[in-house]
Parts: C-alpha cells; sequence; structure tokens
C-alpha cells in the first residue's frame, strides 16, 4: 500500500502488513492504524497525530481515545472482510 497525503509516503506489499497488536497500548494501536488504513481515509491525519501525541506524552486524552475507537472499530470491520487497499497485491 502508497501512503501518500503531501508529506508521507510508504509502501508495503499485503504479506507485509502486520497483524492487530495483542497489546493493549495505544501507541502499538495506532501504529497498526497507521499501517492498514487506505491513504485516503479521513481519519487517516488524526490518528498520525495521535500517535505523535501519545508517544510524547504517553497516552491519549479521553476524547482521543474515545475518536480512536470509533476509527478501530471501523478500521477493523474493513479488515475482517478484507476490504482494505493493504489486504490486496497491486
Amino acid at each position: 500500500m502508497k501512503k501518500t497525503n503531501g508529506w508521507l509516503s510508504f509502501q508495503l506489499k499485503s504479506f507485509q502488513v502486520p497483524e492487530y497488536p495483542e497489546g493493549e497500548t495505544y501507541a502499538d494501536l495506532l501504529r497498526w492504524l497507521i499501517c492498514v488504513m487506505d491513504h485516503d481515509d479521513p481519519q487517516f491525519g488524526f490518528v498520525c497525530g495521535c500517535l505523535s501525541y501519545c508517544c510524547k506524552f504517553g497516552g491519549l486524552t479521553s476524547d482521543q481515545a474515545e475518536a480512536i475507537g470509533r476509527v478501530r472499530d471501523r478500521v477493523c470491520s474493513r479488515w475482517e472482510k478484507e476490504q482494505l487497499l493493504c489486504q490486496s497485491d497491486f
């Protein structure tokens, strides 16, 4: 998958995409979301910002955590249905 939004670009093949994290840290979850989200997902930038915040401050605010929970649910639903771009070989 190629992530490009003006400042970030990388590409993973489907076999390189990590499985859903077993740990319960926000940093692991956010890293996974960034790897699997489609590049044009409207929440992609928000997730990147939350990862930065989490690394800097050691966690998320309650509002960020609530929003990330909704993003996780949506992305996981698409992941389970194999609807994400990263799950197809291009």
